[in-house]
C-alpha cells in the first residue's frame, strides 16, 4: 500500500510554468510561505516576503510535490491593498475624531463642575 501511495503524486511537471490567481489564506507551517488556493483549491507555496494574507496574487508555478506547488510571486491586485490601507486610514480618522470629541467632552464637563 505505502509503494501504491508513493508512486503517484497530485501535480506533474508539465505545470511548471504555468501562471495562476491565487487567493492567499494562511501562513505554511514552515514559517517561510504563505498557503494559497485558486478556484481549484490546488495548494499553492508562496514565498512570504510581504504581508499578503486575504489578497489575490498572481503567481508562477517553479516546482511541484505530491502535495503543493511552489510558485513565485508575479504581481498582487493592488486594490485590495489600496482597500486595505484606505480602511486603516478612515479607522485612524474615526478613533482621531471620537478621542478628541470626547476629550472636548471631558474639558467641558471638568470647566462646568468647577464653576
Amino acid at each position: 500500500m505505502s509503494a501504491l501511495f508513493r508512486s503517484y503524486s497530485r501535480y506533474n511537471k508539465n505545470r511548471i510554468g504555468e501562471k495562476h490567481r491565487v487567493l492567499v489564506c494562511e501562513l505554511a507551517t514552515d514559517r517561510q510561505h504563505y498557503v494559497g488556493h485558486n478556484k481549484c483549491y490546488e495548494h499553492f507555496l508562496i514565498p512570504s516576503q510581504k504581508c499578503l494574507l486575504g489578497s489575490w496574487v498572481h503567481v508562477r508555478i517553479v516546482d511541484v510535490s505530491k502535495f503543493y506547488m511552489k510558485a513565485t510571486l508575479l504581481n498582487y491586485d493592488s486594490c485590495v491593498f489600496l482597500d486595505s490601507a484606505l480602511s486603516r486610514i478612515q479607522d485612524f480618522t474615526s478613533n482621531f475624531w471620537l478621542t478628541a470629541l470626547s476629550t472636548l467632552v471631558s474639558l467641558f464637563v471638568f470647566w462646568f463642575f468647577m464653576l
